[in-house]
């Protein structure tokens, strides 16, 4: 088997790209030319790829979108990656992370979103701003085949630049894009003319007791991928904790922290949204809650509504862990009360708004 990858550095260097620099001056594609050089040295390990780079080596060419777009499309490429960094305001802030796009609806895009961004994400470092919509940007839209675009830190992050301005980092990224790709296509390695099957993501070999499908207490945390993830996604999901978005795609990514999180509030042990030992024997032991409301029916509550049944329900707030520091359960439904609701809202999984109503009062029942 012989697959086809188109990659490219977004933008050009030496000013041919208007913009897209550090406060400092420095290029976008400066970085971006580190990634994309360090993750075809790292395809070139593999047997049966073929590469095809679609920006200007040099850099002293901003080649159009479309002119990439249409080298892959006619070449016929099986998979198309677009590595860029990020920027924000253009001076320096504490804004950070990476995140991965791919065309919502695809299916195999998706899949090689999550392979690479889990792997880019451990060599970067920073926070995990996860994989997303990317269904506008030009390249994603306009390719035939699965693509990604990978934005790996903001040049105008004081957290960021050191990692952006590290090339062992930045080798790793690209190591990282290589491994995805190996991964999503099952491809093997090249060694001394034999050959042997790429390893698989270090999370899915992580074993005890022999189990390396199985999730049994290994620890388990957001960026990890493969089917001891599924495993562990799974019993979140038996035990009522859903992951309504992307279910358990053997990706550990945000909806799955809160899933975790959740559960350990639910089942009364530390909260830190890593999943090990302890987080698996509560789930085990965890049959459901008994919780049921007396006084409030379901009915929603509105802001600056009071009595009895808002008071049971920051009580209850208050018992699986969300806190109202300022007015504590004093019965009246203010702000904070409502940002302590997102809060539960976005960890189980259902519509955030901060209004509690027949949806949030049964989610809170089926906790803890």
């Amino acid at each position: 088997m012989v697959v086809k990858v188109a990659i490219g550095a977004g933008h050009g260097g030496f000013g041919a790209t208007p913009g897209k620099r550090t406060p400092d001056g420095e290029y976008e594609w400066d970085f971006n030319n580190k990634v994309v050089l360090a993750a075809i040295k790292y395809l070139k390990q593999y047997q049966g790829v073929e590469i095809m780079r679609l920006d200007d080596p040099s850099g002293k060419t901003d080649v159009p979108l479309s002119t990439r777009t249409n080298k892959a499309n006619t070449w016929g490429a099986d998979i198309y990656v677009s590595c860029h960094h990020n920027a924000n305001t253009g001076v320096w802030g504490d804004w950070t992370g990476t995140e991965t796009f791919y065309y919502v609806g695809s299916a195999k895009g998706k899949k090689l979103a999550q392979l690479i961004h889990a792997k880019v994400l451990k060599a970067y470092g920073l926070r995990d701003r996860g994989i997303k919509r990317g269904n506008h940007l030009y390249v994603i839209k306009n390719t035939k085949m699965p693509a990604v675009l990978i934005e790996g830190g903001f040049m105008d992050s004081t957290i960021d630049i050191k990692k952006l301005r590290d090339d062992k980092v930045l080798d790793a990224a690209g190591k990282a894009i290589a491994e995805g790709v190996a991964e999503y296509f099952g491809l093997k390695k090249k060694m001394g003319g034999q050959s042997k099957p790429s390893k698989p993501s270090k999370s899915s070999t992580k074993s005890s007791k022999g189990s390396s499908t199985k999730w049994t207490g290994q620890i388990l945390r957001k960026g990890d991928s493969g089917p001891i993830v599924r495993s562990m996604q799974n019993m979140l999901i038996s035990k009522g904790f859903s992951l309504p978005k992307f279910g358990a795609d053997g990706h550990f990514g945000d909806e799955t922290e809160r899933a975790v999180r959740a559960a350990q509030r639910a089942t009364g042990i530390p909260v830190d949204g890593i999943a090990g030992p302890q987080t698996y024997r509560a789930l085990r032991n965890y049959s459901g809650s008994s919780f049921r409301f007396r006084h409030w029916n379901g009915s929603v509550i509105r802001n600056g509504e009071r009595g009895k049944h808002v008071k049971e329900l920051q009580d209850r707030l208050l018992a699986l862990g969300y806190k109202l520091p300022k007015y504590g359960a004093d019965g009246v439904m203010g702000s904070e009360t409502a940002n302590a609701v997102r809060k539960f809202q976005r960890d189980a999984g259902i519509k955030v708004d901060g209004i509690p109503g027949p949806e949030t009062k049964k989610s809170l029942e089926g906790r803890g």
